[in-house]
Formats: structure tokens, sequence, C-alpha cells
């Protein structure tokens, strides 16, 4: 279904919504303010979805393509530490190649800049947007807007990000 037939005036439609994340309900949200009838899937209970766990922290800056060469390099690391980020079953791998071809490919990518901002994009209005939200669900009070503060356990970790941090900088972050 397009989303011009959803905004045909005077049709009222029964939308399934699948995922209920944050992205998930607030796509419900939507629908139902425009009038429409919402069922919304999830495998999980509530709050057990991607953003469990997060702290709930909406960070605006975080919108750098995760394929990008400061990630890639510290991908053996990721894989080989025993606490690390990413773990990959070996016998997986096979399957796994065409895959990672694609990851490294676009990490190097002459236009990593222009993705980063388009995804820039999509973060701009995320806090205030939230605060709407928070707002039209009566508990406004419960969001804490604070700054906060990148650390790096080394000198070398953290000149890995500086092409990010240029990118940011230049999109006013």
């Amino acid at each position: 279904m397009s989303s011009e037939s959803l905004q045909s005036p005077g049709k009222i439609f029964h939308v399934a919504v699948v995922g209920a994340g944050v992205i998930g309900v607030l796509c419900a949200l939507k629908l139902q303010k425009e009038g429409h009838a919402v069922t919304l899937i999830d495998r999980d209970a509530p709050a057990r979805g991607c953003s469990f766990g997060k702290a709930r922290i909406l960070a605006r800056s975080s919108f750098m393509p995760l394929s990008n060469p400061s990630s890639i390099f510290q991908v053996p690391k990721w894989l080989f530490k025993a606490d690390g980020p990413l773990k990959i079953k070996i016998s997986y791998l096979p399957q796994l190649i065409p895959w990672l071809y694609k990851y490294i490919k676009a990490g190097f990518c002459a236009d990593l800049e222009a993705r980063g901002a388009a995804l820039a994009q999509l973060t701009t209005h995320c806090v205030e947007d939230y605060l709407c939200l928070a707002k039209s669900a009566g508990c406004s009070d419960l969001v804490v807007i604070i700054d906060y503060l990148q650390v790096y356990r080394t000198r070398k970790a953290m000149l890995n990000v500086n092409h990010d941090m240029a990118v940011r900088r230049g999109l006013g972050f």
C-alpha cells in the first residue's frame, strides 16, 4: 500500500505495523492520529526490542555510517577479543563473505560523507520530536536533556575516529 493511498480523504484503513520498537510505535501513533485503525505486531513483549538496555539515549551525533574505515580496521580486534562487541561463528563465515565484501566496499566509497550527511538529517530533530511525544504522553518531566562526552582509552583510539569527528563538526555537531 502506498503512502498516497493512506492519505485518501475520508478513507479509513486497518493497518498492521510490524515491529513494536520506537519506530514501529511512532508509525502506529501517527497512523492512529490520521484516523486509521492500527494493529501493532511484535514477537517480543513490550519494551524488549532493539532499544532495551540502551539507557534511552538519543544521540543526535550518532549518524555516521557504521561501515567506515575507522570501524572496518577495528573488526579483527573485535572478533578476537573475548569481550568484544562482534562475534561470528567460524562455520558461518562462508555465508557471510558476500555481505562482508559489500560492507567493506561501502566503508571506502567516495560518498561516505554524503551518506553521513543524509543520515544526520534523520537525527536532527530527534530530541525535539521525542519531547513532543513525551509531552503528549504526559511524561515530559521524565526526560532529562544533558550533553555527553565521548571518551577513548587511548590516543590511537581517538585518532581512529578523527575523520568521523571532522564530518560531525562540519554538520554542526
